[in-house]
């Protein structure tokens, strides 16, 4: 085989990397500029760029960099977000789209400082902040509270949300997922335990700002270490953050805190058989990105088979699989 050239290689592999980095830069500008929620609406993009002060030969330049990205097309004069862009900027978007990019620039630099040994507790903490609310959903969005609300008949542990459950989260974060099932479902109660105090603070903070204080208690510590003495009817157990030396621990603990034939969900976000079909895929090369950092914090790839023997030796029994609607795949059992 020959080798190519030095341009060669940079126009077959880095070029594709560092066009992607660009655009993503270019987008954030946009995004704060806010024209690229302009762009959501057929626009007459040099009148839009016009009155946001970008001159013509820039905002020329913009928009073909846009359409050659596949994030703008352009027909009779008029420009407007494509399909998966107006997905990325929709009100029932699973977190702001302003997020999602910051959390990707803080998963770049942790992964640039792997080998220096950097772990997730010596992120900085606006760092580990930022990754936190990349990955969790906008309670902000009314949008997607009614989306969580509309799809309770579909979803077990929702309609027990929906007729008051209380409910236990062990790694709750910043509590996106719980202030968006707050308010989606004003019968039900809460617990969240956080080891990271900044993000325990921002979980606070945001419970209060959102009017659901008073049904949202954060317990900080180990959730290995948690207990309560009124007993929960659903434990949701962030799985895919815990490092190995945690995980019986809070499995433990998801069991005691339970009533008898309480639930315990956790979620599997990773599709295995799609990454071993496609092993050179966008959504495999995303997920082995991401392995490199949990595997830094000592966090194991836990298989729906792994969950499994998890789940049973710490008690649990009926372990299944279910895909609920408007949710990723998630691990449901029962404590006997």
């Amino acid at each position: 085989m020959t080798e190519p050239s030095f341009f060669e290689a940079v126009e077959s592999t880095l070029g594709p990397l560092t066009a992607a980095r660009g655009l993503i830069g270019l987008v954030q500008g946009l995004a704060g500029s806010g024209l690229l929620a302009a762009l959501r609406e057929p626009v007459r993009w040099q009148e839009a760029a016009a009155s946001a002060g970008m001159p013509e030969r820039v905002a020329t330049a913009v928009l073909e960099a846009l359409v050659a990205g596949e994030v703008v097309t352009e027909e009779d004069g008029l420009a407007h977000l494509t399909a998966p862009w107006r997905a990325l900027t929709a009100p029932t978007a699973y977190a702001p789209l302003d997020q999602v990019l910051a959390g990707d620039a803080v998963q770049a630099r942790q992964l640039q400082a792997i080998a220096a040994g950097d772990t997730y507790w010596t992120m900085k903490s606006q760092d580990r902040i930022a990754y936190a609310l990349s990955i969790s959903p906008d309670p902000t969005s009314p949008a997607r509270v009614a989306g969580f609300r509309a799809s309770v008949e579909q979803h077990p542990v929702r309609a027990l949300m929906r007729d008051g459950a209380r409910v236990l989260e062990l790694g709750c974060g910043v509590a996106g997922q719980l202030l968006t099932c707050l308010q989606a479902f004003p019968e039900m109660t809460a617990v969240g335990v956080e080891l990271s105090d900044d993000l325990a603070d921002v979980a606070e903070q945001r419970a209060a700002a959102l009017g659901v204080g008073d049904r949202l208690r954060v317990v900080r510590g180990d959730a290995a270490s948690f207990s309560d003495p009124e007993p929960f009817d659903v434990a949701h157990w962030s799985q895919f953050f815990f490092p190995s030396a945690s995980r019986a621990g809070a499995v433990r603990a998801m069991l005691a805190a339970l009533r008898p034939g309480g639930l315990a969900y956790l979620p599997l976000p990773w599709d295995f058989e799609e990454y071993a079909a496609h092993p050179t895929s966008g959504a495999t090369r995303d997920y082995r990105l991401m392995r490199v950092l949990l595997s830094s914090w000592g966090v194991p790839e836990a298989r729906y088979e792994d969950l499994v023997a998890e789940l049973t030796a710490g008690g649990f029994v009926d372990v299944a699989l279910i895909h609920p609607a408007a949710d990723v795949p998630r691990v449901i059992a029962r404590r006997p």
